[in-house]
């Protein structure tokens, strides 16, 4: 009888999910009743849709995912959001109407818990990087994005789950997941990308360029690419055929004003001296330099994290898949809503957890008031990511 007892008791591991996904939940909470205290309501940027408390969590984006979800295509510039999460949610907006919004961002809770414990499954080799990687992750200043009508658990749970499989050897699942998440967002397919240059980059240690370009290994990276990006193809040929230009979603970034380039590249030392000057021009008490701040202090946090991370000589794809994550971004000239895209590189947290212990704990600690003030201002409409 005590053996059977004590099977059934959760594992300390989830635990440890429980009682900081709790305490996550507590401090948002805490920062949303005093977000009215803090910062003055900017009602005409407030998501309009719901007349409830919880309408707030689908502020700026939220309210084009809650018209996705509703309407479908059919209002311009709405092609640059993939339809992932529009798809998970129609079936509940037919069921509870525009209660939609509290039930997206109930199961984004949900998804954020399971990423939470699939984080401390792909690093429980080690137990402190383990419990520091969700700590990191709880503590993002823009982690209150999983507790809003927004994408980010969803990709996250995916690309988790994804990196999982691909772990424990299970290819199929693995390809499977992130063709789902190259559905969500479009750094999805980097995924697929990593996964394939990791198994090239091993072919190429035990055999060298023989082994690499085998016609049979072709054959098997295309079909992986195929698989691992289906969200993605199926999302282009959707757009292709009903607004005759498969990369709309690229091209419409020029036009959300957020001051992205997409006539040109722009590589990343000239993003960073673009930001050193407007910190240099933008006054303290300027609310965009609130924003830039945070936006610089993403980029320096993600680049920290993929450093360690290579330093420590984790897993090739890891690294992957970080690096491009992070690049894609900022390749239109701005750190416009970076916060929000490191949110779900979860290599970046797992590099972190390397820090020192004294610097994990001030970096933790900072990110903490990042979160607080920046998820009362989104509250109160005023723009973060």
């Amino acid at each position: 009888m005590k053996d059977r007892l004590k099977l059934k008791r959760p594992k300390p591991k989830i635990w440890f999910v429980v009682g900081a996904w709790v305490l996550w939940l507590g401090f948002l909470a805490v920062a949303f009743r005093s977000a009215g205290r803090i910062y003055q309501l900017k009602a005409l940027l407030v998501f309009s849709g719901v007349d409830a408390w919880w309408g707030r969590l689908a502020n700026f984006d939220g309210y084009h995912y809650w018209n996705l979800v509703k309407d479908g295509y059919v209002y311009g510039l709405y092609q640059s959001f993939f339809p992932g999460f529009a798809l998970l949610m129609r079936p509940f907006y037919w069921l509870v109407g525009n209660y939609v919004v509290l039930a997206g961002v109930l199961i984004n809770l949900a998804l954020l818990f399971a990423s939470l414990v699939l984080l401390k499954e792909i690093s429980k080799g080690n137990k402190v990087q383990a419990g520091m990687a969700v700590l990191f992750l709880l503590s993002w200043p823009a982690s209150f994005y999983f507790a809003s009508f927004y994408t980010e658990s969803l990709f996250l749970v995916l690309s988790l789950a994804a990196f999982y499989f691909y772990t424990k050897n299970k290819t199929g699942p693995a390809l499977l997941m992130a063709g789902a998440a190259s559905a969500v967002r479009l750094a999805g397919i980097f995924i697929v990308v990593s996964f394939i240059l990791d198994r090239l980059v091993r072919l190429y240690r035990f055999k060298g360029w023989r082994g690499v370009i085998k016609g049979e290994v072709m054959v098997k990276m295309f079909l992986w690419l195929v698989i691992g990006g289906v969200g993605l193809w199926l999302y282009m040929a959707f757009l292709q055929i009903r607004f005759g230009d498969a990369l709309i979603f690229f091209h419409n970034q020029s036009r959300f004003l957020a001051g992205r380039q997409t006539d040109k590249l722009i590589l990343l030392p000239q993003v960073i001296y673009r930001y050193l000057k407007m910190f240099i021009t933008t006054p303290i008490n300027n609310p965009i330099f609130f924003v830039i701040s945070l936006e610089f202090w993403s980029l320096v946090l993600a680049i920290a994290g993929l450093v360690f991370l290579w330093l420590k000589k984790a897993p090739v794809y890891l690294q992957i898949y970080g690096w491009l994550s992070l690049i894609l971004p900022t390749l239109t000239g701005t750190l416009s809503s970076l916060p929000r895209y490191v949110l779900v590189i979860f290599p970046v947290f797992l590099g972190l957890s390397f820090l020192p212990k004294r610097v994990r704990w001030f970096v933790i600690g900072v990110n903490a008031v990042w979160l607080f003030f920046a998820f009362a201002r989104f509250i109160q409409g005023w723009w973060i990511a």
